[in-house]
């Protein structure tokens, strides 16, 4: 066994896989770019049980397994990490509940996002004390944390303490979720606006209604997907097909990454704009990230960490409050300014090389391993 060899755990649909990706499956993703750029033997390691679920879910038996993907039994899922790796990384504490660490390996706990504060959206509270239960058992036996931005290491720095009860020995470095650059140039054309990404209960405030109101009121072509499906919920239609009331707004059917990212960058702005709440405020967005990957200005809030380093970098635009109000008159002034959008455009490559780039954002978590430096006791 290489003495570098890390296991990415991830029950997600990988990039590459011709099927969708949800945010999980991108964090991994960005942290297997990260960590092969600056030397180390890593692998995405999932089980099988969830794969063959999401790919009913979303009806197809069609998928490539890129060979950095590896696809585990689940009976063989703990003992195979234990044996095949020197460092096990979990974003969340869902992939590990099979997992029973062993002296040979290290594990690194990722507070990729605020789960349990998702959670207590949509889940009862006897489920939501069974899973706290599944993430301080893991908490209680991990060698390091990492976690995704600075929101999220600020609350880790708190949540360990405080219900897991492990003492915090050094930084909780900020490794932000990273995606690969694939900024392009959109064709010339009327203002074409992004809306993407999966259903989910906590963002709210902007929806199919709006979307086709402002579709029609700026005379907008407004491209959407994912509006129909949530990821936590099988969604009534397996589609995600809907029919809107104006041909302004254009409903693509969800897709595999590469597909959503193509769409996503041949339009001028991305919408990620929501109502505030406890988890909104926590949130960094994958779907801003992904939008800013791919060359695409965003529209987003500036409560938000993001918000903030869109505001820093000039990469789109923010809305104090959320307001619809004030989203149109954003959008009217972008229509009739195509060289404040080309401007906020090649920021995009500004933010991606600040907060964006693998190769730079997984550095935090290779000097810890080199060093083999813990961050908790």
């Amino acid at each position: 066994m290489s003495q570098n060899r890390i296991a990415i755990c991830s029950n997600a649909m990988v990039p590459g896989s011709r099927a969708p990706s949800s945010a999980h499956a991108l964090r991994a993703n960005g942290l297997y770019v990260g960590l092969t750029a600056a030397g180390f033997d890593a692998d995405i390691v999932a089980t099988t049980q969830p794969i063959i679920q999401q790919l009913d879910r979303w009806g197809t038996r069609r998928v490539s397994i890129p060979g950095h993907w590896r696809i585990l039994p689940d009976n063989a899922y703990s003992a195979r990490l234990n044996a095949d790796y020197r460092t096990v990384i979990f974003p969340n504490w869902n992939t590990a509940r099979d997992f029973r660490k062993t002296s040979k390996v290290n594990v690194v706990y990722d507070f990729f996002s605020a789960t349990m504060v998702e959670h207590a959206l949509i889940f009862s509270p006897a489920e939501i004390v069974a899973k706290k239960a599944d993430k301080l058992r893991l908490l209680r036996d991990v060698d390091m944390v990492i976690a995704n931005g600075q929101v999220q290491a600020d609350y880790a720095a708190n949540f360990l303490p405080d219900e897991a009860g492990r003492e915090v020995t050094g930084p909780i470095p900020a490794v932000r979720l990273a995606i690969p650059w694939s900024g392009n140039q959109p064709a010339d054309g009327p203002l074409r606006v992004f809306f993407g990404g999966f259903h989910q209960t906590w963002t709210t405030g902007i929806g199919l209604t709006e979307l086709e109101t402002l579709a029609d009121e700026i005379d907008l072509e407004i491209h959407t997907i994912g509006i129909g499906q949530h990821l936590h919920f099988r969604s009534l239609s397996r589609s995600g097909r809907i029919r809107p009331r104006t041909q302004r707004l254009i409903p693509h059917t969800v897709a595999s990454f590469e597909s959503y990212q193509s769409l996503n960058g041949g339009c001028h702005v991305s919408l990620d704009i929501f109502e505030p709440n406890d988890e909104r405020r926590m949130s960094y967005s994958t779907r801003a990230v992904s939008s800013i990957a791919c060359g695409c200005p965003l529209i987003t809030m500036s409560f938000t960490e993001i918000g903030r380093m869109v505001a820093e970098t000039g990469a789109g635009w923010t809305l104090d409050t959320f307001s619809l109000d004030a989203l149109s008159a954003l959008l009217k002034r972008l229509k009739d300014n195509p060289d404040e959008i080309a401007q906020a455009r090649q920021n995009t490559r500004r933010f991606w090389e600040a907060y964006i780039d693998p190769a730079k954002q997984i550095m935090p978590l290779v000097e810890m391993l080199k060093e083999g430096a813990s961050n908790v006791r």
